[in-house]
């Protein structure tokens, strides 16, 4: 998350198929699904729980809208880690009930990051219209050269 803190955290219920769609409740009002139980759960920054890591490659996240409380929490650990490539659930619509979704891509875009989707033919590059489009619920991935990713891809799939 961005800070320590204690979290109002859906939980679906475990009778449910999908308990992946659990979620942090974004503000005091705000009350869960029905399928789902109010829990309070501890939270920690990555920057905390990785401290002692000198850098990462890869950071994978489908965390339900709350992809940019852990980029945030993990800024220090973002500086460390040059060859960083992340890889997100992109939801317009559930990140914004949390965050300012264009705040969250110029976060990016000042450190030098370009946003890009995996497609047959290669990755994509987005624009920040595209990015902002609400309908938009792809992966997406975030890194500073995605030229390198591509051809990554691209000897995997041959």
């Amino acid at each position: 998350y961005s800070e320590i803190t204690t979290l109002r955290f859906a939980a679906v219920n475990q009778g449910m198929a999908n308990t992946g769609s659990s979620y942090i409740l974004p503000n005091k009002d705000a009350q869960p699904v029905a399928q789902a139980t109010e829990i309070q759960v501890p939270a920690v920054t990555l920057d905390t729980a990785l401290k002692d890591v000198k850098d990462v490659q890869l950071l994978q996240m489908d965390i339900e809208g709350s992809e940019p409380q852990a980029v945030y929490g993990a800024k220090k650990l973002i500086e460390r880690s040059p060859h960083l490539i992340v890889v997100q659930e992109w939801s317009v619509d559930m990140m914004s009930k949390h965050v300012n979704v264009k705040e969250y891509i110029h976060f990016w875009r000042e450190k030098g990051y370009k946003f890009g989707q995996v497609r047959e033919d290669g990755v994509q590059e987005l624009s920040d219209d595209q990015l902002l489009q609400k309908d938009l619920f792809i992966d997406v991935i975030i890194a500073k050269d995605l030229k390198k990713v591509e051809s990554a891809y691209k000897m995997v799939h041959q």
